[in-house]
């Protein structure tokens, strides 16, 4: 995911996506997919690829559970 100019994360590398779910994650304790998904309005599957951008770049981590959740790190 390449920075969107213009983005407020586009100089921390991360498209505006990216950066509202890692906003959203900052403001809530932890959250699964699901929850993270209807909170910025976008697709599960949406949000499992900026998830995935967001751990590359060791802004979030991953809690392994049977519904795994996501905290920003």
């Amino acid at each position: 995911m390449d920075g969107t100019a213009g983005s407020p994360w586009a100089v921390a590398g991360l498209d505006p996506l990216a950066g509202r779910v890692f906003e959203h994650l900052v403001a809530v304790r932890s959250a699964d997919v699901t929850d993270v998904a209807a909170a910025v309005g976008v697709s599960p599957a949406e949000v499992e690829r900026a998830l995935r951008h967001l751990a590359d770049s060791a802004l979030v981590l991953r809690i392994d559970g049977t519904t795994p959740r996501w905290v920003a790190g």
